[in-house]
């Protein structure tokens, strides 16, 4: 007569074997589970510009605890609240109607050569200099606006001086075109 034993599985080794598989499940299921898409830029978005969707593309990212606040479907009729690079995905919050209440935007060229700093999303002050008895004097304009865009000439005799359009309220807007229309040498330098 032969004795078999026959050896038991340890309840440990049971419960190891369980979650090796478990864990290699989720991970799997992890892995395979699709990112959420977010709208990124495709160009240069200017300030007031209605948003189509051949401005916009998709992009996959696992934005975490971020993801609320940016863009994942185009809405119909929203534009674009303050600039937007190329390549930047799109903050929720820069979207809404053309403009903001009592805003406009002012195209100029300025009479000098802005800084290299003043670029699309950037902010500036608007100063004027006028005749005054003695002597010329600054004036400020505007304390603060922002540079919705900045246009270079096309061409071979294209202007060196670009324009630049600015985000204005309509006082601001009203005295810049005044200095415009009076003729003044207006001037545009970056800002906080």
């Amino acid at each position: 007569m032969t004795i078999r034993i026959r050896r038991r599985v340890s309840p440990w080794t049971l419960f190891l074997g369980v979650a090796a598989v478990s864990c290699a499940v989720l991970i799997f299921m992890a892995l395979n589970k699709p990112l959420p898409t977010y709208l990124v830029a495709k160009r240069d978005l200017v300030a007031g510009e209605l948003i189509v969707s051949e401005d916009v593309e998709s992009v996959a990212l696992d934005l975490g605890p971020l993801a609320d606040r940016y863009a994942s479907a185009l809405s119909e009729g929203k534009a674009v609240r303050s600039a937007i690079g190329a390549g930047e995905l799109i903050p929720l919050s820069r979207l809404g109607s053309q403009f903001l209440d009592n805003q406009t935007a002012v195209r100029l060229i300025p009479s000098t050569q802005p800084s290299a700093s003043v670029i699309q999303g950037s902010f500036v002050s608007v100063w004027q200099v006028v005749e005054v008895a003695g002597g010329f004097e600054p004036q400020q304009l505007v304390d603060r606006a922002e540079v919705a865009a900045v246009k270079y000439g096309e061409g071979l005799f294209a202007e060196e001086i670009p324009e630049v359009e600015l985000l204005l309220g309509k006082e601001q807007a009203m005295l810049v075109i005044t200095a415009l229309a009076a003729d003044f040498e207006v001037f545009v330098l970056p800002t906080k």
